[in-house]
């Protein structure tokens, strides 16, 4: 029997997660922060308190080492010039380099520099101080302003900006992100995760990103509304890649995202390699696969199965958690042309949920973010 089905799925605020597969990068022993530059290649960190290493890979992924120290390496970032900064939190330093991996100059930075970021159309550089509770701006000529020690820095390390230099810092201590305003004062955006520390953040599609390392997870963030934030990917500790909805993580810490922002890299602590998510995509757009059509435009705490067939036909429909768990099934079977089947998900957590469907011998999956009001 050939069957054609349409079927919108209609969610507040809601998005599609569609295609998303974990790779790992063995190659080197990075650990901690982790950046990208305007030629795509990668930096990444190796953080130990007296000994120090960032890793440049390559598109192609050949990795060599980028310097070396007898202290510690933490954030990293690029300027415009393709000089990198790199932050030695325990030798209370920030590092500068030529591309060619030449140390161009050193500035003094008490407080445990821990993250630092570019401003968008300057030379300057922000970073934050994990002891001195701080965040900070660096001038090329090593001039440091203090932007913020508003009290509720508490061991600040991971800091982002929007695509209009609007600046976001996460606390290592207690997982808390914050906005920070033009004035210094900080603006509450959520609590990530529920035990252990936050460690980087990023920002990528008009999302916040943050990894929590002890719960082997990594989170996303809306920074438009308050503690709006949802389980992106892991589980359990472990080292699984494939699919997102299956792969796991094992203390994933420094986060960054390609230009286009659809690329995710992942440096994880516990095993010293980096993992890679590729093809996010987040948007109300329409995806087909097969002969199956998903939508989600509307702002309702309900999915909405409209199911069109040219004769009787039978469509069985499960639907998946991120633990594997089922939270709806059903056999959608119609006599009629036009079939509405409406799924109330008002008490379903905020997550990624998996929507599988049976179409005569083949299967069909559909990942969707579920963001009730």
């Amino acid at each position: 029997m050939k069957t054609s089905i349409f079927i919108s799925l209609s969610l507040f605020l809601s998005v599609c997660i569609y295609g998303q597969t974990v790779t790992t990068i063995t190659q080197g022993s990075p650990n901690d922060a982790i950046s990208i530059d305007g030629g795509g290649n990668i930096y990444a960190a190796y953080y130990h308190a007296t000994e120090g290493k960032v890793f440049k890979y390559d598109a192609s992924w050949n990795v060599s080492t980028f310097f070396e120290s007898p202290n510690s390496c933490l954030g990293l970032a690029t300027n415009a010039m393709e000089q990198v900064y790199n932050c030695d939190g325990n030798g209370n330093t920030i590092r500068m380099f030529q591309p060619d991996g030449t140390l161009f100059a050193t500035f003094p930075a008490v407080g445990f520099p821990a993250d630092i970021v570019n401003v968008p159309g300057s030379e300057d550089m922000i970073f934050s101080t994990y002891s001195g509770n701080t965040i900070n701006r660096l001038e090329p000529d090593g001039t440091i302003t203090t932007i913020s020690n508003d009290p509720l820095l508490d061991g600040p390390v991971g800091i982002a900006q929007d695509e209009v230099g609007g600046l976001y810092v996460g606390n290592y201590n207690n997982r808390k992100i914050y906005k920070v305003n033009n004035d210094g004062t900080l603006e509450y955006i959520a609590t990530v995760g529920s035990m252990g520390n936050l460690g980087y953040i990023a920002y990528a599609q008009g999302m916040l990103w943050g990894t929590v390392l002890q719960e082997h997870k990594i989170y996303m963030i809306d920074p438009n509304n308050t503690d709006d934030v949802t389980l992106f990917a892991g589980s359990s500790n472990g080292t699984m890649d494939g699919d997102i909805s299956v792969a796991t993580f094992s203390g994933p810490n420094g986060i960054t995202f390609n230009e286009t922002g659809d690329t995710m890299y992942i440096t994880e602590y516990n095993t010293q390699n980096i993992r890679i998510i590729s093809n996010i995509q987040l948007g109300t757009e329409t995806f087909k696969k097969s002969n199956v059509t998903i939508i989600t435009p509307l702002n309702t705490n309900e999915i909405v199965i409209h199911a069109r067939f040219p004769e009787k036909g039978s469509v069985p429909i499960t639907i998946y958690n991120v633990f594997g768990q089922t939270v709806y099934e059903k056999d959608l079977t119609t006599d009629q042309q036009n079939f509405v089947e409406k799924i109330n998900t008002s008490t379903w957590a905020h997550g990624v949920y998996v929507a599988k469907l049976k179409l005569g011998g083949s299967s069909v999956t559909k990942k969707i973010l579920i963001k009730n009001k």
